[in-house]
């Protein structure tokens, strides 16, 4: 499917990481709407209604970021039923360092389950030993105790915290964690 350096598929005990399409545009909505009040809450990209033309335009834009190896924006896939439970990416890649950031969210029905923790693991791994990462990062709000978790739970240290530095989808102010991780030696 691609021609760059990440992969079609990663694979997990329980999920298949992989880069979405066209075909996934249902799964991806329900997944969205299901978990929205959630996502609000903290996804910059969840700030109105979500439809099908939504999960197009993600589809499009991941995979064009895909190509051009900026990013790698996947769809958590429950290996057991198929269903799209989340989405997941190596985002802003910097390959002089090289340094990835990983982004994630969970439908609200998987959370709680260590779906996040799991699909962090191996995209992390695979960061470093196939990408050679020499840095991975993980921001969030601050506010966002559930993704802090998710971040210590795997191994990342709290580097920093950036006071007031973006608005919410409410127009608050917010203060961003930022986690990292520099050797996969780290990883849990």
């Amino acid at each position: 499917m691609t021609s760059t350096r990440f992969p079609d598929r990663i694979e997990t005990a329980r999920l298949i990481l992989r880069p979405p399409t066209a075909a996934d545009v249902p799964g991806i909505v329900a997944a969205v709407n299901a978990s929205f009040t959630e996502l609000n809450e903290w996804m910059a990209w969840a700030n109105g209604p979500y439809g099908a033309d939504n999960a197009r335009a993600f589809c499009d834009a991941s995979l064009e970021a895909l190509a051009a190896e900026r990013e790698y924006s996947t769809v958590l896939v429950h290996r057991d039923d198929g269903r799209i439970i989340g989405g997941m990416g190596l985002l802003d890649a910097k390959w002089d360092v090289p340094r990835f950031e990983i982004g994630y969210w969970v439908h609200t029905h998987y959370v709680g389950q260590g779906y996040c923790s799991e699909a962090v693991r191996g995209l992390t791994r695979f960061a470093f030993e196939q990408l050679g990462a020499k840095r991975v990062e993980i921001t969030m709000d601050d506010r966002n105790r559930r993704s802090w978790a998710v971040a210590e739970r795997t191994g990342f240290e709290l580097e920093a915290v950036h006071r007031c530095d973006r608005r919410d989808n409410q127009g608050r102010l917010s203060d961003t964690r930022v986690y990292a991780m520099l050797d996969v030696s780290q990883l849990r």
